[in-house]
């Protein structure tokens, strides 16, 4: 796969149609995703096991409960200023 910023926006896109849609689970889509951080928005974060400041995230999960984010067998190379999964004020997500 060729690296290309809007993909690591479409990926964020679709998680996020899932939890607005109500689904309790995502299945990354298969294959190889090359995420980059400078393409991901800035949002300021308080991390417990990272720096706190501006983070770079590919998957948001912000008050999120009972849901299951699947890597279904997709492999993620990050490279860059990248944090690919926050959980924040969330229950029960694996």
């Amino acid at each position: 796969m060729k690296p290309d910023p809007r993909h690591a926006a479409e990926l964020s896109r679709l998680l996020g149609e899932a939890l607005a849609g109500g689904r309790r689970s995502f299945v990354l889509p298969s294959g190889e995703h090359l995420i980059h951080g400078g393409w991901l928005p800035e949002r300021f974060g308080h991390v417990s096991n990272n720096d706190h400041g501006l983070k770079r995230i590919l998957f948001d999960l912000e008050g999120v409960q009972d849901f299951v984010l699947d890597g279904g067998g997709a492999r993620l190379v990050c490279f860059g200023a990248v944090l690919p999964v926050r959980v924040g004020r969330s229950e029960r997500v694996a």
